[in-house]
């Protein structure tokens, strides 16, 4: 089975992904490495001003290339979420009281999940119950028709973007422990069996690689 694909397919994959939201995932996962469990576990309030970095379940810097496009996506987020709040008749306070902070919500929600007709008690209105966040499956599922649209007749899964980007780093010659910090590894074997994984997916490495993966 495939773990991984060439970084220009990776590419043509991630720019057919029409939704502004998905094309962040693939693009942020395609440029950091970061695991899209942890990516959908973000909330707005994990930007730091200027969105240059994300801090929560995963710890990542914005590539500069992507500010722009997240910026714009920010501001389609905000436009959703204050839409939530009208649909519900929620004043400034009332939304901080109810538990409907706009830092709370998820960075990337569900689409089309309408808010549902519920109390104003404090506590009673979430983002968990207007909008939840992406679920994994499903944009597994958008990522392989895009894969599939662009001639890539291999499986795509959820990691399949970040083999993409170990590969790219090993093969632009990165230290192993640099990989290890990039992916999130606690533990160097974790990321040297990890390397092992894509070699039988062609992926040849430089020699400063052989020995510890030989070892």
């Amino acid at each position: 089975m495939n773990l991984t694909m060439p970084l220009d397919t990776a590419l043509n994959v991630v720019g057919r992904l029409e939704n502004q939201g998905d094309y962040l995932l693939g693009a942020l996962m395609l440029t950091t490495g970061a695991k899209l469990s942890d990516l959908l576990k973000l909330t707005v309030g994990n930007l730091s001003p200027g969105n240059r970095t994300v801090r929560g379940p995963v710890s990542v810097t914005v590539p500069t290339e992507l500010l722009e496009d997240l910026t714009a996506y920010l501001t389609t987020l905000r436009g959703r979420y204050e839409a939530d709040a009208r649909s519900l008749r929620l004043s400034g306070f009332d939304r901080q009281r109810a538990g409907l902070r706009w830092l709370d919500m998820p960075l990337f929600p569900r689409d089309g999940v309408h808010p549902p007709k519920i109390s104003r008690k404090p506590g009673a209105v979430t983002h968990a119950a207007l909008r939840p966040a992406r679920e994994e499956a499903d944009f597994v599922s958008t990522l392989q028709q895009a894969a599939f649209a662009s001639g890539w007749r291999g499986r795509v899964h959820s990691h399949t973007l970040r083999h993409v980007f170990a590969q790219s780093r090993v093969e632009h010659g990165v230290p192993v422990e640099a990989l290890q910090a990039d992916l999130g590894h606690r533990d160097l074997m974790t990321t040297l069996l990890y390397l092992q994984s894509l070699t039988g997916n062609g992926l040849s490495f430089t020699p400063a690689y052989a020995a510890p993966l030989a070892a």
